[in-house]
Formats: structure tokens, C-alpha cells, sequence
């Protein structure tokens, strides 16, 4: 979207309340404009709006913006890396009301850190605060997940993405679980649904196609890595499964072009080299 018009608009607002003495006014308009700076990527300012719209909202003592600027203050400095003092933030709005985004939002933190067991915690209560939170399902799912714990893994990400079907994360989790479960077909089928939703998804693409040359579809395999291609033609694991892929289906000198460029990426590898090395063999008997 076009944040920068947005950010005007509440720029204006927030202008307006200043006008106006009106300080609750002020305190959401920050909070509005400290959002936008934050979708543009002005992360610095988007914190100092916050902090501002925080001080104001104790001034007030306006408890839900408290918690909302804490929980947004929050975020920009977990990804900052400081995950304590993050923690802490998040606990002090979760003080002020237990809203499930900031439970799911301390749920992805202990994820990080490995404590899957307070991570599963938070989602849950997420998920009991509002039994219709796609994000607490999708919580879930990963720490399962992480836990090696497949079924609940699946029946997580199935739980999320029925309640929101364009969860790109939950079905790009989902159609890994499957993987690993063996189930490469459901696993296909996964990818095929979200590529619908984000067909510029490379990485999609490329569990894709490692799911179809397990399955031992070498069309779809090439159909998969050359969308990869596309993206990164410096892929070596693409230029790798395409040549597999080529191999089989009788295409010798494509399976050669490709294993060379692997090789090229990565000289080293000795099962590609061993590949071209019978390719070429087997070219100069039949040629």
C-alpha cells in the first residue's frame, strides 16, 4: 500500500488533536503514524513515535494504548535482538490485557530462544482468549512441529488455514510437516494451494520441488526448480535436481548442461561430478 499517503493523513490528524488539546486523540494518531514509518522501514522513527504515544497514554492513563504501544515498542526490539527486554515489554502489556496477537507475539519469542514449552503455553492462551486466531494455531503448529510432534504440526496448520486460507506461513509449514512425515503427495498438493496464493513464493517452488523428485515426478520437478531457476540461476541444488530430474527421463544433454553448472557453483560436490562423468561416458558409447 501507498504508507506514506496513510502516514500523511494520520500526520494531519494527530496535527488536528494538537490543535484541539485533545491528547487522546494525539496518542492514537502516534501510534497510527509510528505504524506507517514502521511499514516504510523507518524503524528509529516509528520507535520514537510509539514512545511518545506511550508517554501520553499514561499521562491519560488510556490503558489500551499503553498496551498497544508496548507491544509494538516490543517488536522493534526483539528484532533488534534484545529478546529480554522485549519479553518484558510484552509482559507488561499482557499485564494490561491479554490480546492474543501479544500472546502469539511472546509465543514466537520463546520460540526463538527454544523454550517450546512456554512458547506452546502462550499460544494456547491465545488461542482459548479467541478460539478463532488463525496466528495462535499457526504457533502451535511450528512448535509442534520443533517438537517433532507431526500430527499436531498438521492438525495445527490445517486449523489455521481454514480459518485464514491465505496463511501463507501456516501452509508453507504445513506442506514441510508432510514432507517429513513421508506424505509427498499431500505434501505436492500443499504447495500447489499456496502457489495459488503467492506464486512468486521461490522458496515454495523449491520444497516443491524436492517433494516431486522424492515422489519421483521428474516433469513437475523440472516445472518446480526452473520457476527456482528463474529467481537464482546460481541454485546449485536446482541445477543439481534438474540434471537428476533430465537423467531420468532420457534427456541426456540437458541432464549434462545442468550437472556442469552445478558444478561450477559447487566443484567439489563428488556425487554430480560422478554423474557427469557417466553422462559423458555414456554419450560418447551412444554418439
Amino acid at each position: 500500500g501507498d504508507f506514506a499517503a496513510a502516514r500523511l493523513q494520520f500526520e494531519q490528524s494527530l496535527s488536528s488533536s494538537r490543535t484541539i488539546g485533545d491528547l487522546g486523540g494525539q496518542a492514537r494518531s502516534l501510534n497510527a503514524v509510528a505504524a506507517t514509518l514502521q511499514k516504510e522501514g523507518r524503524v528509529d522513527d516509528a520507535r520514537a513515535k510509539f514512545e511518545a504515544a506511550l508517554a501520553i497514554a499514561r499521562e491519560i492513563d488510556d490503558r489500551t494504548i499503553v498496551g498497544m504501544a508496548l507491544n509494538n515498542i516490543a517488536n522493534i526490539v526483539k528484532d533488534r535482538g534484545d529478546l529480554k527486554k522485549a519479553r518484558r515489554l510484552y509482559e507488561e502489556s499482557l499485564a494490561i490485557e491479554e490480546r492474543p496477537e501479544i500472546l502469539q507475539h511472546m509465543g514466537n519469542l520463546y520460540g526463538d530462544v527454544g523454550r517450546l514449552d512456554k512458547a506452546i503455553e502462550a499460544f494456547e492462551r491465545s488461542t482459548q482468549k479467541v478460539p478463532e486466531f488463525p496466528g495462535g494455531y499457526g504457533g502451535l503448529g511450528l512448535a509442534y512441529y520443533r517438537r517433532a510432534r507431526l500430527p499436531e504440526a498438521i492438525e495445527m496448520f490445517e486449523k489455521a488455514i481454514a480459518l485464514d486460507p491465505d496463511f501463507i506461513t501456516a501452509r508453507y509449514w504445513l506442506g514441510i510437516a508432510y514432507f517429513h512425515r513421508g506424505d509427498f503427495e499431500k505434501a505436492i498438493g500443499v504447495y500447489h494451494a499456496l502457489l495459488e496464493v503467492a506464486p512468486d513464493f521461490t522458496v515454495a517452488w523449491y520444497h516443491l520441488g524436492v517433494a516431486a523428485a522424492q515422489k519421483g515426478d521428474h516433469d513437475e520437478t523440472l516445472r518446480a526448480f526452473g520457476k527456482v531457476l528463474e529467481q537464482n540461476p546460481r541454485s546449485f541444488v536446482a541445477n543439481y535436481r534438474t540434471g537428476v530430474a533430465h537423467f531420468h527421463k532420457g534427456n541426456l544433454d540437458a541432464a549434462i548442461g545442468a550437472f556442469r553448472t552445478a558444478l561450477d557453483i559447487n566443484p567439489d560436490h563428488k556425487r554430480a561430478r560422478e554423474n557427469l562423468r557417466s553422462l559423458e561416458d555414456m554419450r560418447m558409447r551412444f554418439s
